[in-house]
């Protein structure tokens, strides 16, 4: 099977004592289904290159390294095994002032040395400290603090002591934790209990006394919500969306060594249809409408236990156990397989006397407790209205760590013993925004990986990535802009976007070397332009013109020369600026939909009596979408009956069959143009609004690769191999 890699961030190694000879360089290794590579040997291949993509190599060096559970892996380039390739003799020689520098990474995932080029980028900003390093400045410190722009955007101060080690109320410049831009906590901090805590506008970070409060990161325009870590809570998550209720949310990533979020992908839900957000052991879980989903390699699977006998409505993944509260109906909570309890806001479980802690807010917040197998429950503290709660999802977070338990009370984070005793107020929200998240942490200073800037790797140009890369891409359009992905969402690169125009429907010849899509006013009557790019060049161009408004046309895509467009039921051809009618006489109906793809012009059309059909097959469900697929010689259908549905039916067949029903799960729209599907190579590409989805086509292996940043339902979808 191919492999491939996605790389996530690059940031510069600081070791105290002696000036850097280094940065650290992160990624996650994935094969080509998006399924991390977890615990396996791999090699790399680094090449520093001048002055562009594809510039003489400066120095280049090889890594023998391992992944974790997640696939991610580290290594710090500069201290890898030279190949003596480069011009510079050693790392240290490299001129980092004397032009502009690339970064080539080659892997091998067996570990070997047959190494597959997975990407070049341009080094966006020097390492300070080896930049500092061949300027000849005096220290590290020195050349950092005379960097206005350094100083401007991350705060360092003077004051800073790395040898205090004491409570952050006592000698430290309180304005050292004031900024949103840190990108890395303190050593004086080294063996504190820390605490992250999330609004829907920013990060916190405090420590279990309140000594200190520091907004490390905020938005402006989009949310946050419900922050969660690993088990040792040195990575940490998040989902971060647009404000519109119906967008998909990423899911976004950071480090207690890095507190800069990456995005490392995306759900297809709605955030307004996700009540809970958590992960354990290299996967995340997801509560959506009642229905429990498991998230692992952008693949997505319902892991509802068939034995409860109601919905489920809180969970936890603290332990190795996933332990539900569902409900029974007639005001009836239950943990599954143990005690009836009031309602649950959030649930816990310590492995301390194996015990699950409940919130709920009956008359303010309360706190039970109950031992894991018992039928019985206890209250642990009952504010009796003094402390309040919200009936909102995300907003009531606990967490428990070393025998005390943490809560919000709105904006308000507290702690309170797991007897009940010491009831503590520690921080509060700075943006008035309730607490949806809490995560607790020993904060463990790493000198090896602490940095004082960060560079950020990632796609800058996609005309490069897609004549270098083996993967499978992915161009899909939205009304406001057109993104280029690949089919593991290992990036997500906005390549053309419009202020007031709106764009419809992207499509492609056969080979997907030329792109074409509709692009008009904002004016429903408006008659929209046809607009055309290459994956040679990106910047689109007007070819033509079409004569209808656009709220007239249903479908519009390109086949072998021509353009077809469904416009009020009917079938129109467009070919040298000369229109004509192709509608079959012989259909009983009026068309709906059609497909390109194969030579044959297939439509779904309808006869009337809410029946559907395929032209000479079956009757169907109401089509939203059709495409045509050669292998199996079959048409494939989605529709919106209670959710997303994609139904296939061989040519010539009077039958179909179900190849995937979301139950409501998956969203459409009742819009033309928002429910665009692609099939290529047996995998069925279709869109959940604002989400880019796909799945096998024997029905298999649903997973999230993308969503768009501009909060637009994605409306035209192109495979280029």
């Amino acid at each position: 099977m191919k492999k491939l890699i996605l790389i996530l961030f690059c940031l510069p190694l600081l070791i105290m004592a002696q000036a850097p000879q280094g940065f650290t360089y992160q990624g996650v290794a994935t094969d080509n289904n998006g399924f991390e590579l977890q615990n396996q040997t791999i090699s790399i291949q680094a090449s520093i290159l001048s002055s562009s993509a594809t510039g003489t190599a400066v120095w280049q060096e090889t890594h023998t390294t391992s992944t974790d559970t997640f696939g991610l892996f580290n290594v710090t380039i500069g201290e890898g095994t030279s190949t003596n390739s480069g011009s510079s003799a050693t790392f240290q020689e490299i001129d980092w002032g004397a032009a502009s520098h690339f970064m080539k990474v080659e892997i091998d995932v067996n570990g070997g040395s047959n190494y597959v080029h997975v990407g070049t980028s341009q080094m966006m900003s020097v390492p300070y400290a080896l930049y500092a390093e061949n300027i000849n400045m005096d220290s590290v410190s020195d050349y950092l603090t005379n960097d206005s722009s350094f100083m401007a955007n991350v705060g360092y101060s003077s004051n800073y002591n790395s040898t205090n080690n004491g409570d952050l109320s006592a000698n430290i410049d309180p304005n050292d934790l004031t900024s949103s831009l840190i990108s890395e906590i303190p050593q004086s901090l080294d063996g504190h209990k820390l605490i992250f805590y999330s609004t829907k506008k920013g990060i916190y970070l405090t420590d279990s006394i309140g000594s200190f409060t520091s907004l490390i990161y905020s938005t402006q325009s989009d949310l946050i919500y419900s922050l969660t870590s690993n088990i040792s809570a040195d990575t940490l998550y998040f989902l971060q969306s647009s404000e519109s209720a119906n967008t998909s949310p990423s899911i976004m990533m950071f480090t207690t060594n890095n507190l800069n979020p990456v995005v490392i992908g995306a759900l297809p839900f709605p955030i307004n249809d996700i009540h809970t957000f958590k992960y354990y052991n290299g996967k995340f879980y997801i509560l959506s409408s009642d229905e429990m989903l498991e998230f692992s390699g952008g693949i997505i699977s319902n892991v509802t236990p068939s034995s409860l006998p109601g919905d489920i409505k809180t969970f936890s993944t603290i332990s190795p156990t996933l332990y539900y509260i569902y409900y029974a109906g007639s005001n009836q909570y239950y943990i599954a397989n143990g005690a009836q309890i009031p309602y649950a806001y959030n649930m816990e479980y310590s492995p301390t006397g194996n015990i699950i802690y409940i919130r709920d807010n009956a008359n303010g917040l309360n706190i039970y407790a109950s031992t894991v197998g018992s039928n019985s429950y206890s209250t642990v503290y009952n504010s009796n209205g003094l402390l309040q709660t919200t009936g909102t999802y995300f907003e009531n977070p606990m967490s428990i760590s070393d025998g005390i338990i943490y809560f919000s009370s709105k904006t308000a984070l507290l702690s309170l013993d797991d007897n009940g005793n010491n009831l503590r107020s520690i921080s509060t929200s700075t943006n008035s925004q309730n607490i949806n998240g809490i995560v607790t942490c020993q904060f463990n200073y790493d000198s090896t990986t602490a940095n004082t800037n960060n560079i950020h790797i990632g796609i800058t140009d996609p005309l490069s990535y897609l004549s270098s890369t083996n993967q499978k891409n992915i161009f899909y359009s939205t009304k406001k802009g057109i993104y280029l992905t690949d089919s593991i969402g290992s990036f997500t690169s906005l390549i053309y976007s419009t202020q007031s125009d709106l764009i419809y429907s992207l499509t492609s010849n056969i080979s997907a070397d030329t792109l074409y899509f509709l692009q008009s006013s904002e004016s429903a009557n408006t008659s929209p332009s046809i607009m055309m790019f290459t994956t040679n060049n990106l910047n689109p161009v007007v070819i033509g013109a079409l004569p209808f408004p656009i709220n007239d046309i249903h479908t519009f895509k390109y086949y072998n020369g021509k353009f077809y467009i469904l416009s009020s039921d009917e079938m129109l051809e467009f070919s040298g600026g000369i229109i004509s009618n192709v509608t079959p006489s012989s259909l009983p109906g009026d068309i709906k939909t059609f497909s390109t793809i194969s030579p044959t012009l297939y439509y779904i059309y309808y006869a009337g009596s809410n029946q559907y059909y395929i032209a000479n097959g079956a009757q169907i469900p109401y089509a939203y979408n059709m495409e045509y697929s050669p292998t199996g010689n079959i048409i494939y259908i989605r529709d919106n009956a209670n959710g997303l549905n994609i139904y296939a039916s061989t040519v010539g067949s009077n039958s179909y069959s179900t190849v995937y029903n979301s139950n409501g799960l998956l969203q459409t729209t009742g819009t033309y143009f928002e429910n665009p599907m692609s099939i290529s190579d047996g995998i069925i590409y279709f869109s959940s609004k604002t989400a880019l989805l796909s799945l096998d086509d024997n029905g298999n292996n649903l997973r999230s690769i993308s969503t768009s940043t501009n909060s637009q339902n994605i409306n035209g979808i192109v495979i280029v191999d």
